[in-house]
């Protein structure tokens, strides 16, 4: 399916959900005959509305459902119906506010191998930023949701998405405060008279520390181009789980995995898709294939409807989804 067909029909769903869930309120920062033009945005002061919470919950699920995610740790994009965080937020929100994690536990990949492990809620932690990368700041890793209890599941969640984040600094402008220093063209190299290959191994960032023991890529050696210039995001989701986060960090290949759980509906995952290809260079070159693992959000709503007490939830992802 072209993908325009894909966010062409996603498009239309929400735009029936829009009106079928909310009428002629006006929450929304244009009005309904935008239907062809992009997917509803929700004015800034109504964003919580895009979270899925259960009609009728108490006043304390509500409010923790909205809270599981930190409001200042939402993305520009969360208005709109396409934030895939905002669709991680109304599934792991819900399941960790409401105690039913156990229903993802009979989840597995195509290896038949675990993908959600823990179902302690308190171990469930969304856009959990982490400090043992060497990063600081604004530019410190943060994961869509971290199960951590021992062992560490790191997810990264995509809905509409064609790729995955790529890294930065080949893309700085030559008028950038930072250019003479952080400017890398691509390539893992000796570049602009620094005495690293990577600028971010300049600045401390530990990334090119761990890589060697986790995958084929060695840190002595010159890469072209860069094996995680387009893979950034993946290496650092993969990175989260794998690094054993002592006072002395160092990866653990026993000890955790990373899971990307995507859209099966989207074409950027199928076998000829850019987000697939990027994914593939990664897993190809682990040491351990198994520490990265992929998931759909079908098979999570599929496991969430063996559970009675979650048909509000799954009918509401219906409609909005189409999942």
């Amino acid at each position: 399916m072209p993908e325009s067909d894909y966010l062409r029909d996603l498009v239309t769903r929400f735009w029936k959900y829009r009106r079928d869930a909310f009428g002629d309120a006006d929450y929304f920062d244009r009005p309904l005959w935008d239907i062809q033009q992009r997917p509803p945005v929700f004015k800034r002061q109504f964003r919580d509305k895009n979270v899925l919470v259960r009609l009728g919950a108490s006043t304390e699920e509500h409010s923790a459902v909205l809270q599981a995610l930190p409001p200042a740790e939402r993305h520009k994009w969360f208005v709109s119906m396409r934030s895939s965080q905002a669709l991680a937020q109304s599934v792991f929100g819900n399941l960790r506010v409401t105690k039913r994690l156990d229903c993802l536990l009979e989840l597995r990949d195509q290896e038949g191998l675990e993908l959600f492990p823990i179902t302690d809620p308190e171990a469930c932690l969304l856009e959990h930023k982490l400090d043992y990368l060497g990063e600081t700041g604004l530019g410190r890793t943060s994961v869509d949701v971290m199960f951590a209890n021992g062992y560490r599941t790191s997810v990264e969640c995509k809905l509409t998405e064609d790729e995955f984040g790529t890294c930065s600094r080949p893309e700085l402008r030559d008028d950038d405060p930072s250019y003479d220093t952080d400017f890398c063209d691509g390539k893992y190299a000796f570049q602009k008279n620094r005495t690293e290959r990577c600028p971010l191994t300049v600045k401390g960032i530990r990334y090119w520390d761990f890589l060697p023991e986790l995958t084929t890529w060695h840190a002595d050696h010159d890469h072209i181009p860069c094996p995680i210039r387009r893979s950034y995001q993946i290496i650092r989701t993969l990175l989260a789980a794998c690094v054993n986060p002592t006072p002395q960090p160092k990866p653990d290949l026993t000890n955790g995995h990373a899971v990307v759980v995507f859209d099966e509906r989207n074409p950027a995952f199928k076998v000829s898709g850019k987000a697939r290809a990027e994914y593939v260079a990664v897993k190809e070159n682990l040491k351990d294939p198994s520490r990265l693992r992929e998931c759909t959000w079908q098979q999570i709503v599929a496991a969430m409807r063996k559970d009675p007490h979650l048909g509000w939830l799954t009918d509401a992802l219906h409609e909005k989804y189409g999942f």
